[in-house]
């Protein structure tokens, strides 16, 4: 699992981001497990994907094909 961290200060439409992801089902994207917050974060629980990013991917290769 992963967590992705949001300073409640700084992210508006986080909200908007989980109500989104923990409806989204598909083989490529990573599954939102859940939420919690504290007084100043939000956390949003993912599932782990040990590639990395799809952006990190593209950056170190230009030649990475994605396939939807």
């Amino acid at each position: 699992m992963a967590v992705k961290v949001y300073h409640k200060k700084m992210h508006e439409n986080y909200n908007f981001e989980y109500s989104i992801l923990k409806n989204l089902t598909h083989q490529n994207l990573v599954k939102c497990m859940g939420a919690s917050e504290d007084p100043n974060y939000f956390f949003m629980e993912l599932e782990y994907c040990m590639t990395g990013d799809l952006s990190k991917c593209l950056w170190q290769n230009k030649n990475c094909k994605v396939n939807l």
